[in-house]
Formats: C-alpha cells, sequence, structure tokens
C-alpha cells in the first residue's frame, strides 16, 4: 500500500516538465514516510545476517538520523524565521553557490 501510494503520488510530478514545488511532492512523502521503517527493519532483520553487518548498519542509520537533525536545526531559522538572522547569518547558510537567499535591507 505505501509503495502504491508513493507511486502513484510521485510519478506523475516526476514526468512533467514544468516547475515543481514542494508542495507537489507532499502527499509521496507521506507515504515514504510510512515505508521508510518498514524497509529498515526488512534489511536489519531479513537481509543482513551477521551480527557485525547488523552493528553497522545501525550505526550508519544513525549518522543518517543525526545528520537529518544537524540539517533541520540548521535551516529551522530560514523556514520558520524564527529566530531573526542577520545578513551575515544568512549568508553561511548559503551553502551551494546556485542557491538564492534573498537578504531584506533595512
Amino acid at each position: 500500500v505505501c509503495v502504491g501510494g508513493w507511486a502513484v503520488n510521485y510519478l506523475p510530478f516526476f514526468l512533467m516538465e514544468k516547475t515543481l514545488f514542494l508542495y507537489h511532492y507532499l502527499p509521496g512523502l507521506t507515504f515514504k514516510i510510512l515505508l521508510l521503517p518498514i524497509v529498515l527493519e526488512h534489511i536489519h532483520h531479513d537481509i543482513l545476517r551477521s551480527s557485525v553487518s547488523k552493528n553497522t548498519f545501525s550505526a550508519v542509520v544513525l549518522a543518517w538520523i543525526s545528520s537529518v537533525y544537524f540539517v533541520y536545526r540548521t535551516f529551522s531559522p530560514l523556514t520558520y524565521g524564527y529566530p531573526a538572522l542577520s545578513a551575515s547569518e544568512l549568508t553561511a547558510l548559503r551553502w551551494k553557490d546556485s542557491w538564492d537567499i534573498l537578504i531584506r535591507k533595512r
């Protein structure tokens, strides 16, 4: 059900040639979030056999979850607007040169 829901919501937007925004992908993201623990549990219990590979997989998943939390904490002021960021703090959030972060001059 989760794979079907993800595919039905994601694939039509993937095939479009127009500009896509975050709200186009949110229904598919919901199914993907529901599918993620099922896939991780299947890999951990059914695919990985040795305890070393299971421990390594658990460490990788923990590092991945930690990095997701780090990125959330880093960009939440930009997303939610609280606390207010200075121009230098906004510039520091620009990880790639192609990102355009508009800085309003007061």
